[in-house]
């Protein structure tokens, strides 16, 4: 017992100088809590696809080796032998068009360039480990109670929570950006809240036109241009 605890004792040593075990590396074994979220999905930019991107976010404590992974659905990706360990609290952002991203998005350089392009519509998502097992995934939609993207404007979708138990195809686990843009790589920031309530409404009469009376509740002036009116949820601008 003493001659095995002895090698096992130089073996870790060797094993250890040479970079073969990292106790921060987490295993595919070890992923049951699922600590790779999709954190945010841009799909519809200005109405189309021509630029899209998703963003990973690692949410252990521990760095993951992607080698064998593979983003499946609407869109492909493998991460191949090789590839860069997924550092614990980081993020990774794949794109359709590495070239007309970085026009949009200068300062930040995606992981890498997926197959295919997302649906403006809906889509799925799926992201399984080297050993096939699924570690998470999202099925979105353009349709109300999903939060939607204008098509004349280039807002994405994020995750409202980045927690390993939430259920990733809930619409009400999203919301949309911050700003136009998104934030590709980076924490969405909390949107600001707008204290712009609808204080009365009159549908209109044959004596009285229809009118719509907004109250700013806030202490500050707010900017409402570009702000509309609808009452028909395929068409969010028709007044």
């Amino acid at each position: 017992m003493l001659l095995l605890q002895k090698y096992m004792y130089h073996l870790c040593i060797i094993v250890s100088l040479f970079g073969c075990s990292e106790n921060n590396i987490l295993s595919d074994s070890e992923l049951g809590n699922l600590p790779i979220v999709i954190t945010e999905v841009m799909y519809n930019f200005n109405g189309t696809d021509e630029v899209q991107f998703i963003e990973l976010k690692n949410v252990s404590t521990k760095d993951v080796d992607l080698t064998g992974y593979l983003l499946f659905g609407g869109v492909d990706y493998k991460f191949e032998k090789g590839a860069p360990l997924f550092k614990s609290q980081s993020f990774i952002v794949l794109t359709n068009d590495m070239i007309k991203f970085k026009q949009y998005y200068p300062d930040y350089t995606p992981y890498g360039e997926f197959d295919g392009k997302l649906s403006l519509d809906s889509d799925e998502l799926e992201l399984y480990s080297s050993n096939d097992k699924l570690i998470t995934s999202v099925q979105y939609e353009n349709t109300a109670p999903w939060p939607i993207p204008l098509d004349a404007s280039a807002w994405s979708i994020v995750t409202t929570s980045t927690s390993v138990s939430t259920n990733q195809s809930d619409p009400l686990s999203w919301r949309l950006s911050a700003k136009e843009g998104g934030s590709p790589g980076a924490n969405d920031p909390k949107r600001t809240e707008m204290k712009v309530v609808v204080n009365e409404y009159y549908s209109g009469s044959s004596s009285i036109e229809a009118y719509v009376e907004l109250y700013n509740t806030s202490s500050h002036s707010v900017d409402i241009g570009g702000w509309y009116f609808s009452n028909e949820i395929d068409t969010l601008k028709k007044y």
